[in-house]
């Protein structure tokens, strides 16, 4: 059998890049392709001599860029100079209009060459600086799932101090029991009911956390009062420790009065669609963002140990499901208020925040869920209001 030389290398020297065939290939091959075509209509009507070959050069210099467009320029020059200009098959041409329209086909050629590698220059950047922003992104998005990760740790510290404490206590009792000789097996069953109470409630405390870190699959329908009142016992724990009161007011629109209905109605009455794990991380994030703002406020003296609050009022406002954070932290300061949702821009002590918090809230609400995140200042602190669109609930009040 014959071989060459380049048989055992898988045919290396015959592969042609994407590059080589849009800058070198084509502008060869289209212009003959042109010639011919151009040749057989020449015969019967003699069109414009440049008919086709403008267009051809454009479409390489778009395709080919600078390189395409001057050889399939300079190529289509000498092809219609040979071809079609009289006298034909000469390279001498009587006509002045002849060297003129040659050389200002080959300078439009350039011309077209330059603004079109202009523009696939530009195009590149375009898309690199996409390609970087994604990825900026995508770090953000990590830096955010940790610094989250960092707050959901403290909250579980928090919601087991007292059940480690009660634990403890527990087999301390048993033990000075047994040491007295006065540990029953009525008194043993106590404590360890106790213990096994404080148990389950840990146990449920990591689901909780669990389910909040996975992230919703896809959009669905939720009760935005039933992920508020998960978020706040979430951090019931470390709004105790630091003496702050976090409580809830739910209006309904419609009567202007406190709700006064069960659950049930109270879920359907405030039903929007979305991801409501990612919610419920913006809710969490806006509560310790207010927790921050009154712990400084007590640092300041502006506010004394355990004047610190937080209300949250759930309501309806036309189609539309709101919630207000309010707390008495002090206020964002108005020359600063205007940046607060921009990546890494953090009004907290260095080492204290990442500035990531609010920028992937503002992200969650606005651009995955079609809602509106905002922020404004009134006497006392600052309140946030979120709104979403309110999902429809059928036979609602049934």
């Amino acid at each position: 059998m014959l071989r060459f030389p380049f048989m055992d290398k898988d045919f290396a020297l015959l592969k042609i890049s994407n590059t080589q065939i849009k800058e070198l290939i084509l502008p060869i091959v289209i212009p003959f392709i042109a010639l011919m075509v151009q040749y057989h209509f020449w015969i019967g009507f003699k069109p414009f001599v440049w008919f086709l070959f403008y267009p051809i050069v454009f479409f390489m210099a778009w395709l080919g860029g600078l390189r395409g467009a001057i050889i399939s320029s300079v190529l289509s020059a000498v092809i219609v100079w040979w071809f079609f200009m009289p006298p034909v098959f000469s390279l001498y041409k009587e006509s002045f209009s002849a060297y003129f329209s040659t050389i200002t086909f080959i300078a439009l050629g350039y011309i077209f060459g330059v603004a079109m590698e202009q523009l696939i220059k530009a195009n590149q950047k375009v898309a690199e600086q996409l390609e970087a922003n994604r990825q900026k992104e995508q770090l953000v998005i990590q830096q955010s799932k940790m610094a989250a990760m960092g707050e959901m740790i403290g909250a579980i510290a928090h919601q087991w101090r007292q059940p480690l404490s009660i634990i403890g206590g527990s087999l301390i009792n048993i033990e000075e029991s047994y040491d007295e000789n006065e540990l029953t097996k009525e008194y043993l069953k106590k404590q360890i009911d106790s213990a096994e109470k404080n148990l389950l409630f840990m146990s449920k405390t990591i689901d909780d956390f669990r389910n909040f870190f996975s992230p919703s699959k896809s959009k669905t329908d939720f009760s935005v009062y039933n992920n508020l009142l998960n978020s706040i016992s979430i951090m019931n724990a470390q709004m105790e420790s630091h003496q702050i009161s976090i409580t809830y007011d739910v209006k309904d629109s419609n009567a202007n009065t406190k709700t006064t209905e069960n659950e049930e109605i109270l879920d359907n009455h405030f039903m929007t669609n979305g991801f409501s794990n990612e919610f419920s991380q913006v809710l969490v994030n806006l509560f310790a963002n207010a927790k921050d703002a009154i712990e400084e406020n007590i640092q300041r003296g502006m506010l004394s140990k355990g004047e610190g609050a937080i209300l949250i009022t759930l309501f309806n406002e036309k189609n539309n499901v709101v919630i207000i954070v309010k707390d008495n932290g002090g206020g964002i300061s108005e020359k600063i208020i205007d940046r607060i949702f921009e990546p890494y821009f953090t009004t907290k002590e260095q080492g204290k925040g990442t500035g990531i918090g609010l920028y992937m809230s503002k992200m969650i609400i606005e651009e995955n869920m079609n809602g509106k995140l905002e922020v404004f200042n009134d006497s006392n602190g600052a309140f946030l209001k979120i709104t979403l669109a309110k999902a429809e609930v059928k036979d609602e009040g049934k």
